[in-house]
This record gives structure tokens, sequence and C-alpha cells, in this order.
């Protein structure tokens, strides 16, 4: 039975979007919004560049622009689990 319940919460979303790398956030949250990588730079006062770098695994952002990401997200009430 427990197994059954744990194999359950694995495929849930919330599973899933716990277990994203910063790669996978940014996609997600893009597509949740259905915003193009414009967009979000818009918001978070990067360039386009930065957030397609982000995107495809280049560059981890500093932390500068990970707080603006997470405020982001909150402002949007998108939340990831703090383990990362």
């Amino acid at each position: 039975m427990i197994v059954a319940i744990i194999n359950v919460i694995k495929r849930s979303s919330i599973y899933e979007v716990s277990r994203m790398d910063f790669s996978d956030k940014i996609r997600y949250v893009r597509g949740k919004l259905n915003m193009t990588q414009e967009d979000l730079a818009h918001e978070l006062n990067v360039s386009f560049a930065t957030v397609n770098r982000w995107e495809n695994s280049k560059y981890k952002p500093i932390k500068i622009a990970r707080v603006a990401f997470d405020e982001f997200c909150e402002k949007h009430s998108i939340t990831f689990d703090e383990n990362e």
C-alpha cells in the first residue's frame, strides 16, 4: 500500500516540479505563463541571451538574478520545493 502511494506521488506534477533543475524551472514558468524568453528577460531585467543560456543549461544565474526569478515566481503563485 505504501509503495503504491509513493508511486502515485512520484507521478504527480508536484514531485516532478520539485525535482526540476533551474533550466527546467525557466522552461516551466515560461510555459505556464505563456511567455517568450524575451518576455521573461524583460520581467527579470536581464537580456534575452541570459534567459536563453539559463534555459539551455549554459549558465547558472547569479544570486541577484535568482532572487528576481524567485520573486517573480512568488508574484505569479508558482512554487517549487526548496530541496533542489
